[in-house]
């Protein structure tokens, strides 16, 4: 059993009758399905429907802890905080930290993207347990969208990394905000770009342009650990053949998660 501590991470928590409301009006999964020790997967999304955070949740004691990127932490708590109006709602910073293991540990919830993808725990500080788990090679070996690498804020749109495939969105509940052009690009559009793992002979670097045999860019890695990486491809209407680096050549391949529509 190893584990790892995810420092990009941070948690907040939410109290005050109105919170479930509250979340379920500004989140992309349906909050009020939240059940006992289960995390739920959500989005917050721009009115134009990009990405701005994601969010692992759980309720304990009355509360809701959300799990948050700690590099716009403020920025979310500020975003909240104006969304809440006259709402009973009240958000804090918490102490807890956010680990990661690839195997089950007392107190811990599954992550809720993909089924046996792992296990995240919250506390402040966790002893007798080894650490070491490689959780970067671990996203990048299933394909995951993370924030920072995939899912950049006011950038990305959430179908073009498959978010509605990992349990982020819910499109049956009601509106939220984003709601209208996310619903309307999958029912009525096309979406162009998927993930894909990216495997090569030579060492990748993020930000490594790939290219077709026309010499036409189809995208570039986003993360990346040795000869392994990620990559936002666009695969509709784009010749997949040859896909290079340099000249050097790469293998190619979606993401095993996506769902046959």
């Amino acid at each position: 059993m190893s584990l790892c501590l995810l420092d990009n991470r941070a948690v907040i928590s939410l109290e005050g009758r109105d919170k479930l409301l509250f979340l379920n009006n500004i989140l992309s999964n349906d909050i009020s399905a939240i059940s006992d020790n289960k995390l739920m997967y959500a989005l917050m999304l721009s009115p134009q429907g990009k990405y701005l955070s994601d969010f692992f949740i759980h309720e304990n004691n009355d509360t809701f802890y959300l799990d948050i990127p700690s590099d716009i932490a403020e920025n979310v708590t500020k975003k909240l905080n104006v969304y809440k109006l006259r709402s009973d709602v009240i958000i804090k910073q918490t102490n807890k930290n956010v680990y990661f293991s690839d195997t089950y540990i007392e107190n811990a919830y599954e992550d809720p993207r993909l089924k046996n993808l792992g296990f995240r725990l919250y506390a402040e500080e966790i002893k007798g347990i080894e650490f070491g788990f490689d959780y970067k090679s671990h996203a990048i070996s299933h394909v995951i969208p993370e924030h920072g690498a995939e899912l950049l804020p006011d950038k990305t749109f959430p179908l073009e990394v498959g978010m509605d495939h990992i349990n982020a969105i819910n499109f049956k509940k009601g509106c939220y905000v984003g709601q209208e052009v996310t619903a309307r690009t999958k029912y009525r559009g096309v979406v162009r770009k998927a993930m894909y793992n990216v495997l090569a002979d030579f060492d990748l670097k993020d930000g490594d342009i790939i290219l077709n045999g026309q010499a036409h860019e189809i995208g570039k890695i986003t993360k990346s650990l040795n000869k392994a990486g990620n990559s936002i491809i666009r695969d509709v209407e784009t010749d997949m053949s040859l896909p290079n680096i340099l000249g050097k050549e790469v293998k190619l391949s979606k993401a095993a998660w996506y769902k046959d529509e």
